[in-house]
């Protein structure tokens, strides 16, 4: 069975963080891929890059405000019913079975 990355994982990975990074981390990241990136101190570099950094970053904070970080779950995939739903930030909580 091939499992699909989710829009959250894909955003850890494009910002280049370990899941479950916090908001401080997130935000140090897009900015420092920004400074590389941003097309008015690189004209060369394609302005989607940028666009994708700032979708990265935005879906990242939003999950993290929602209150949905805490766990990083890739067993359920975004099943809403995932048992980890009362797990605490540092990873414990019940398991599904």
């Amino acid at each position: 069975m091939i499992l699909r990355e989710t829009k959250v994982q894909a955003a850890y990975r494009y910002l280049g963080l370990t899941p479950g990074a916090s908001k401080d981390e997130i935000n140090k990241s897009w900015h420092r891929l920004m400074k590389d990136v941003h097309t008015d101190t690189h004209p060369e570099i394609d302005p989607e890059i940028a666009k994708r950094i700032n979708e990265a970053h935005d879906i990242l904070i939003a999950y993290i405000e929602s209150g949905l970080n805490f766990r990083f779950d890739t067993t359920n995939q975004g099943n809403s019913t995932s048992a980890t739903q009362g797990a605490t930030a540092n990873g414990a909580g019940s398991r599904g079975g």
